[in-house]
């Protein structure tokens, strides 16, 4: 081992020192920079967006302020006259030129009354038929004014933004409305003239994150670009205001940005290119970086003075130990020692000087306290032994606990069994009476009447159902739930499960998607069973998928998977290469070809998503996860537990992929033939 003198390493510690604390403190200017510099967008951009976004609110506000008395005026007029609101149109247009179009329709969606009268190819613009437009059908429904996306106008063939206000009688009635045609354009032009510091950009997205103005690419505006997928536009869903990081589509660079969302869903934002940013950091972070040198350049001569200094009287006392070590105990006179200002190196030679008188007095109080910590020893050894006995026996009394456990799990198990057979056969009964009663059979029924069976249907139907998945789960943990294999289309049972939602999916506005390979068509395996952890997966998407979301049923064929189900499963293969079930104790046809083939199988939905503390109480019995849905949705509880239990009887394995607001996937794969 390599040795190096006193005076070398004070100088490279001191070095040491100094340059981490010098690095220490240049890493902290440039955090502190990069938080000022983000600090600044806050404060620079933040303000500017949103003064904005409230003037465009205002200007947009007072359009409709002007529709509003518009609509009073057509009101006192007439509808049916006209002559008249012919003329308040074209007053209204004359008075403010910037609005591309003024009408009046009915009631029907139909244009009685047109500024200007004809479009650019010559045609009247009286008659028109809007009532396929939504904006028409929100005006009429909500009977208040409103403001709609950007469309393509009829009349004038260009990007209008659509401003109606209801004309109601004095019963509320619609009776028909006021449209006016804003021209986004005034927004983008009013947006080029602002002057952002560091190079920044101006953007305004609808609610829908389709561009509406945008000082980076003019094509962005016209095209109307659909940038809902960065990150600015996902944060700024969440709140009102505040600054994001996000990729721009317009050049593929990193930005950050401060947004703002308008009341009618609009959101503004200005950004800057991060880079811009940092080059901005570092041209402020060069200084310091020439500081730290200078300061390290001064401790190196600070240290090397030091070094000499110190390492003086070490090199004596080194000197003198050298002796002792070769037998020499000759203490030199106090005259002949070196001494120094420091305090603690002058206590060094005084204790080592004093050592030698008290070496041998140490030397017999050691071999005193060798003998105590032996006897000490031998004590705490024996207690040890004493303490392995204790937990022998306690090993043994929880091996007896668990026994007693197992049989108690058991026992419930067959009284669930045995209750559920027994409360299913009157039940049964009920629901058969009570739809013979409910279709006339036992002569007619007044309308209360049949409420009144309707409601003891469907309890009874109900109380059915979680009495079969009670049954269904005891017949697994009693071990006597046996697979019944047979051959059968995958598809078709997942069509067929799809099916079974469709006129619930139409009424919520919910998709139904079927994403299957290719090449999967007949399978082996216990069809009943699968189909049933279908149907609860799709069952629990449906609840917590809120209207106009998706669900999405997979499937696809992967060996990789299926070579871990042979190694972790909670199957086992036999000799032969299949999937032998541990509880079911019969084979699974899923090796007959002599290699290893398995069946992914996942439901996906849009829905509220799953934390990951609730994921971890999922698949266990009569547990419901407490959300604003599950409060309007009835559940046993029981469901997700039978789908584990279900896949595990195949061999498989089933888990969830979830993250709060961007929904759930639940996955499950088992080994399959086919």
């Amino acid at each position: 081992m390599k040795h190096f003198s006193i005076k070398n390493i004070l100088v490279f510690s001191f070095l040491l020192v100094t340059a981490i604390a010098i690095s220490s403190l240049l890493l902290q200017r440039y955090f502190w920079l990069n938080k000022h510099e983000r600090e600044r967008i806050e404060q620079d951009y933040l303000p500017v967006a949103e003064s904005f976004g409230k003037i465009i609110e205002g200007n947009l506000a007072q359009r409709l302020l002007l529709l509003t008395q518009v609509s009073e005026e057509v009101l006192k007029a007439g509808v049916n006259n006209t002559n008249k609101l012919q003329k308040i149109v074209e007053s209204v247009h004359y008075r403010n030129p910037y609005l591309k179009t003024v009408w009046v329709g009915n009631v029907e969606g139909r244009a009685i009354a047109f500024s200007p009268l004809y479009d650019k190819e010559g045609n009247i613009n009286i008659g028109r038929d809007y009532s396929d437009r939504e904006y028409f059908k929100e005006v009429k429904t909500l009977k208040k004014p409103i403001i709609g996306d950007i469309i393509v106008g009829r009349s004038i063939a260009e990007q209008i933004i659509p401003m109606a206000v209801p004309i109601l009688d004095k019963n509320n009635k619609f009776i028909g409305f006021v449209f006016s045609a804003y021209p986004p354009e005034r927004i983008r032009e009013t947006i080029r003239t602002i002057d952002i510091y560091g190079k920044g950009f101006v953007t305004i997205v609808d609610e829908d994150g389709r561009i509406i103005a945008s000082t980076k690419k003019l094509e962005m505006e016209t095209e109307m670009w659909d940038i809902s997928s960065t990150n600015i536009f996902l944060e700024a869903k969440k709140k009102d205001k505040g600054i994001a990081e996000f990729v721009s589509l317009a050049d593929n660079k990193k930005k950050i940005g401060a947004f703002y969302n308008l009341k009618n869903g609009w959101k503004i934002w200005i950004s800057r290119d991060v880079a811009d940013m940092n080059r901005a950091i570092l041209s402020s972070y060069y200084y310091s970086i020439l500081w730290g040198m200078l300061a390290l350049s001064i401790a190196f001569g600070i240290a090397y003075l030091l070094s000499i200094f110190i390492s003086k009287p070490v090199v004596a006392l080194t000197k003198y130990s050298k002796q002792f070590v070769s037998g020499n105990l000759y203490i030199p006179p106090k005259e002949d020692r070196y001494t120094i200002m420091i305090s603690e190196i002058k206590g060094l030679n005084d204790c080592f000087f004093k050592m030698t008188e008290e070496l041998i007095e140490y030397h017999e109080m050691l071999e005193m306290k060798i003998m105590e910590r032996t006897k000490e020893l031998e004590n705490a050894n024996s207690e040890l032994e004493i303490l392995n006995r204790e937990l022998q026996l306690r090993r043994v009394e929880a091996e007896e606990i668990k026994l007693q456990a197992e049989t108690a799990n058991k026992a419930k198990s067959d009284f669930l069994a045995n209750m559920s057979h027994e409360l299913r056969t009157p039940l049964n009964a009920i629901i058969g009476f009570s739809q013979i009663m409910a279709d006339g059979m036992a002569g007619p029924l007044n309308d209360k009447q049949k409420e009144y069976l309707g409601d003891v249907i469907s309890s009874g139907r109900h109380l059915l159902s979680l009495i079969n998945d009670i049954l269904d789960l005891s017949k697994v943990e009693a071990g006597k739930m046996e697979l019944e294999l047979s051959e059968f289309n995958l598809k078709e049972l997942i069509d067929g499960s799809l099916v079974m939602f469709k006129e619930k999916a139409m009424k919520h506005d919910i998709k139904l998607n079927a994403e299957i390979d290719k090449g999967i068509d007949a399978v082996v395996a216990d069809e009943r069973k699968i189909k049933q952890v279908l149907f609860n997966l799709i069952n629990n998407a449906m609840k917590f998928t809120p209207d106009g979301g998706s669900v999405t049923v997979k499937a696809r064929r992967t060996r990789e998977e299926g070579r871990e189900m042979r190694e972790e499963g909670r199957g086992m293969m036999d000799d032969g290469g299949r999937m032998r079930d541990e509880k079911a104790s019969v084979v699974l046809a899923s090796e007959v070809s002599g290699r290893p083939s398995s069946l992914e199988i996942s439901v996906e939905d849009t829905g509220i998503g799953i934390s990951p503390e609730d994921q971890k109480r999922l698949f266990q019995p009569f547990q419901q996860l407490e959300t604003v849905l599950t409060k309007k949705v009835s559940g046993t509880g029981l469901g997700l537990n039978l789908c584990k239990k279900f896949v595990e009887l195949h061999g498989g394995k089933i888990w969830v992929e979830s993250e709060v607001g961007k929904g759930s996937k639940f996955k499950f794969v088992i080994p399959v033939r086919g």
